[in-house]
């Protein structure tokens, strides 16, 4: 069965187009997206056990875009180590990202 992925990868077009392979990997790999890692730093911030969750999250935002889960992760943990000013930089970053959810 044709694999038009597979085929453009093995073609060696990737290269000359510069795409990363490792973006589409995480197509394939379910232990790669951000939601699951973003388990274990909500897992890590639940236990207090915010060194854990930040390590993790500074994983997660290494590999992934900022989305509003992962902001909104990281204002928690903010605010869990009263990291005011950046608490509130952040929650007006995530206001301009997702104004329909309000303030």
């Amino acid at each position: 069965m044709p694999n038009p992925i597979r085929d453009f990868v093995q073609s060696g077009k990737t290269k000359k187009y510069r795409i990363r392979i490792k973006t589409m990997a995480c197509f394939n790999d379910p232990t790669s997206n951000s939601e699951a890692m973003l388990q274990a730093v909500r897992g890590y911030y639940e236990l207090g056990m915010n060194e854990d969750a930040w390590e993790e999250l500074r994983s997660v935002e290494k590999n992934f875009p900022a989305t509003p889960a992962i902001i909104q992760m990281k204002l928690l943990l903010f605010l869990k180590d009263e990291e005011w000013s950046d608490a509130l930089g952040l929650s007006e970053e995530l206001r301009r990202m997702e104004p329909q959810n309000g303030a």
